[in-house]
């Protein structure tokens, strides 16, 4: 049916029932007339046809978000190559192919519809979609697989991955080592991707938040990770927030300082969920601050090395690896932690044992630390036991069982630990002899 008859056939509909509706009702106001009138007649402009799309040279915008689409099967890349600054390039649902490169500032690609992604499908290789040298660059609602990298970000600060599906690439989402500082990545389904889901070696202040991210290793260049932040030119300052991170070797690991990971749920890890480092070139993972979160691994929940200044606090630990393993960790603190296998502290000199920790629990029984007392009174009802500073300690009737270590004593003097029930590790450290030793009972 062609326009014309489109519009004759809807404005004979309109005058043969529209309008004889109106007349026979006399008591509707003139006010109530003329709504209804411009209701129906409003329903005739928009099914005519006449006003479905706004013209954008060869594209239709389908609304006032877009300012070009993209018709299923036609060149993506040729709408980002005409696009000016600001724009918003929607891409309707099917399969597309190739390398597609964003260097205009502040360009949006999207998704035309809700309700399903278009499809970038690669062949192992290349890059499905570059944001290089422009600032301001959002992609929403894409399905990406098949690619050696589904996004790279390169020089390119403020940019934002929203609401995308990355699967089967061999890298989701890195920056490659540049400066795109205040990189937003939330609400996308990662999954799948050999090597790593989010690799972030130079950008300052990336917000990961909301994602799902799951299965991303397998590959054997080395063990899988989510979520990689090393600092090569940057990467300090990164906040991981709500995400459900599940199933890699490695879940998290931060060799930057002031990272936040607050309110994850991170499980099914056979290394390590979150990993704390110093590296080289003054990389550091100082100052990190993890809290609120939901760990349940076979490998360790939190490691942490070299570093200082870590705040731990109101997680949930569980799982068959050590909670909180430290190593030459100083200033630390553990605050208000629910926990399975508690906490195993090592180091090389007494800045390694002095931390803040207090209200913590061991599968319901209190976690005991004491820093700088004498003659402490220790409950029999303890899940675990640090005893650093301190002298004239005695340790008696108590019950400990499936701990990394159960009873920990460093730079101590007078410690005494008799009739109890001990099913774990006790790992003393004497400082005249800087020695470890290890007794199971």
């Amino acid at each position: 049916m062609n326009q014309e008859k489109r519009i004759s056939g809807l404005f004979d509909i309109f005058t043969t029932h529209s309008i004889p509706l109106l007349l026979r009702r006399p008591k509707r106001s003139t006010v109530e007339t003329k709504q209804l009138f411009a209701i129906v007649f409003s329903i005739l402009l928009l099914g005519s046809g006449m006003f479905p799309f706004v013209m954008v040279g060869d594209a239709r915008a389908q609304s006032s978000s877009c300012d070009f689409v993209v018709p299923t099967h036609s060149s993506i890349q040729d709408r980002l190559t005409a696009a000016s600054p600001g724009d918003t390039v929607c891409v309707d649902s099917g399969f597309y192919s190739g390398e597609l490169v964003i260097d205009t500032p502040g360009v949006t690609l999207q998704s035309s519809s809700t309700q399903s992604q278009p499809v970038l499908s690669g062949s192992a290789s290349g890059t499905a979609i570059t944001i290089d040298g422009a600032d301001n660059v959002t992609v929403r609602g894409f399905e990406i697989h098949g690619y050696d990298t589904a996004f790279s970000v390169e020089s390119s600060p403020n940019a934002t991955l929203v609401s995308n599906s990355i699967l089967e690439n061999s890298w989701a989402i890195r920056d490659r080592d540049t400066p795109s500082h205040d990189l937003t990545i939330t609400d996308n389904l990662i999954q799948d991707n050999s090597i790593r889901a989010i690799s972030i070696q130079g950008s300052d202040r990336t917000q990961i938040i909301g994602n799902h991210i799951a299965e991303n290793s397998g590959s054997a260049s080395g063990p899988g990770y989510a979520i990689y932040i090393r600092g090569g030119s940057g990467g300090a300052g990164v906040v991981i927030e709500e995400n459900t991170i599940t199933a890699h070797d490695i879940g998290i690991s931060i060799w930057t300082p002031d990272a936040v990971i607050r309110g994850n749920t991170i499980t099914d890890h056979s290394n390590t969920a979150i990993n704390l480092r110093t590296g080289l070139s003054g990389q550091n993972g100082h100052d990190a601050l993890i809290e609120d979160n939901s760990l349940d691994n076979d490998g360790t929940n939190i490691a942490a090395r070299s570093i200082r200044n870590p705040e731990i606090r109101n997680n949930t630990l569980f799982g068959s690896g050590i909670d909180i393993d430290f190593e030459f960790v100083r200033d630390a603190t553990i605050t208000d932690n629910e926990m399975i296998t508690g906490v195993m502290i090592d180091g090389s000199s007494r800045f390694h044992f002095d931390h803040e920790v207090a209200g913590n629990t061991i599968d319901g029984a209190p976690l005991v630390y004491l820093n700088g007392e004498t003659a402490p009174m220790i409950p029999s009802t303890a899940g675990q036991i640090i005893v650093y500073d301190s002298a004239g300690v005695t340790i008696s009737e108590v019950t400990i069982d499936s701990l990394a270590v159960g009873i920990q004593v460093a730079y101590s003097s007078d410690v005494t630990i008799s009739n109890n029930t001990i099913g774990s590790r006790i790992m003393f450290l004497y400082p005249d002899m800087n020695l470890l030793i290890y007794f199971v009972f």
